[in-house]
């Protein structure tokens, strides 16, 4: 990955609709070459994928903190919990918690039940949820 490629990451991390035209335009490469490279950090995995985010009128998000047993694979508890509805992100982490997940739903009961899900998995010791209130970037 070159300058150009994290130019072309930071307009897509920005706006992932935005037309190659528009991206071209902004770092000065045509728009065949936009979509080549484009084409190229998908295949190479430096993206993954493209997603939606959901603003504060269409879903309440929220954040849980996740013990798992210390005796217990981390990671197989995050896999279980990158399949349920409603779970956008997951990381492992360091700390007091071993995995945060950010979860959106339509509402706050709908964010209940996916933590009553994630505090029914096998091995998980703890959770500690944090509704989201305002977003800032």
């Amino acid at each position: 990955m070159d300058e150009i490629d994290a130019k072309i990451i930071a307009l897509l991390k920005e706006n992932g609709n935005e037309a190659n035209t528009a991206i071209a335009r902004k770092i000065g490469l045509s728009e065949a070459a936009v979509r080549k490279r484009i084409a190229n950090l998908l295949e190479d995995g430096t993206i993954a994928r493209f997603t939606v985010e959901l603003g504060s009128k269409a879903a309440i998000s929220a954040l849980t903190m996740v013990s798992v047993d210390p005796h217990y694979p981390v990671e197989k508890v995050a896999e279980k919990m990158m399949n349920m509805k409603g779970v956008s992100t997951l990381y492992e982490i360091t700390g007091n918690y071993d995995i945060v997940a950010l979860m959106e739903g339509p509402d706050a009961e709908t964010i209940n039940a996916i933590v009553d899900e994630i505090r029914n998995l096998k091995h998980v010791s703890g959770t500690d949820t944090k509704m989201i209130l305002r977003k800032r970037k």
